[in-house]
């Protein structure tokens, strides 16, 4: 499951790199809460920006619907 944690203020969004985890998780260094583009909400970072890489993300649950390879899953 992923981790939801209040905001900070400090938010500050990267790619967590486990290759064993079929879906991209990002995580944010200032709470630690996750989010994957399995979810409906897109994170930003303290000053206001969506990250490249999580932006790619978004798009691709937007124009895609949510991925064939988290379909079912209770963690995601």
């Amino acid at each position: 499951m992923l981790a939801q944690n209040p905001c900070r203020a400090e938010c500050s969004w990267s790619r967590l790199h486990r290759p064993s985890v079929a879906l991209p998780i990002f995580c944010c260094r200032g709470c630690g809460s996750q989010w994957a583009r399995t979810q409906t909400w897109t994170p930003v970072d303290a000053d206001g920006t969506v990250p490249p890489e999580v932006a790619t993300e978004a798009a691709r649950r937007l124009t895609s619907g949510p991925s064939a390879d988290a379909a079912g899953s209770a963690d995601s």
